[in-house]
């Protein structure tokens, strides 16, 4: 799993401020253990960004005959490549003379799209991936050729195919050097707190709170935050 650095931060009596920048979009796990023992709630899942960004857009390509032209009534083909991207929510839309048939295959590469026009002309083929934004060279302009077979009403028709991956959850690797005596603290009594634990932004800070106050005595360095982004495995 990719860490993520934390800065534990005493801000009152038996009270602890957690502030961390992530650096990448996706679902992270926060370890929050008092003594060794995780307190209620903990892990928590935070995800960074919005729902489906969690890959990185300028690190895929595509290519394929299937982005510069094609022929009514044939099925045309092109490959997206995002295997430096990391996972993320996949769409394509293509906007010309008529709606396609489009499908979609997972690859070694990535994902291998097929779509069949049914009308000559101008195809804007969009794809964008983890988030609203376009892949390197996106928007694509295929030309295609042949006889028309559909009757179009429309100046413009839109067809849309999105994929998004399940996100994978990656188990903790955290272990704790000297287990707590009976009667020294208790974690199910320690009590957490703040947006940082549900929602956070790449590259801005974000923080919660943790209070140990009636979690017993033994506080000094007891209490340990783990970060780690859930999309990546170790």
């Amino acid at each position: 799993a990719v860490l993520v650095k934390s800065t534990l931060c005493p801000c009152f009596p038996d009270k602890y401020a957690i502030r961390f920048i992530p650096r990448e979009n996706g679902v992270h796990t926060i370890d929050v253990k008092f003594n060794g023992s995780h307190i209620p709630g903990s892990p928590f899942q935070v995800r960074v960004g919005e729902p489906g960004q969690t890959g990185e857009p300028g690190l895929v390509s595509a290519y394929g005959s299937g982005l510069e032209r094609g022929t009514t009534g044939t099925q045309s083909e092109f490959i997206i490549n995002n295997t430096k991207a990391g996972p993320g929510a996949l769409a394509v839309t293509i906007e010309g003379p008529s709606k396609v048939k489009m499908d979609c295959q997972e690859i070694p590469e990535g994902y291998k799209v097929h779509y069949t026009p049914m009308a000559p002309g101008s195809y804007l083929i969009s794809i964008k991936y983890g988030g609203p934004n376009h892949i390197t060279g996106s928007p694509f302009k295929a030309r295609v050729t042949g006889t028309r077979l559909v009757n179009v009403t429309n100046a413009s028709e839109t067809s849309t195919l999105t994929l998004d991956p399940t996100v994978r959850t990656a188990s903790s690797s955290f272990t704790q050097s000297a287990l707590p005596r009976p009667g020294d603290s208790d974690a199910s009594k320690v009590q957490s707190r703040g947006p940082g634990l549900s929602k956070a932004f790449v590259g801005q800070r974000s923080n919660f709170s943790v209070d140990c106050s009636k979690a017993g005595r033994r506080l000094h360095r007891a209490a340990c935050v783990l970060f780690q982004n859930s999309n990546k495995q170790s």
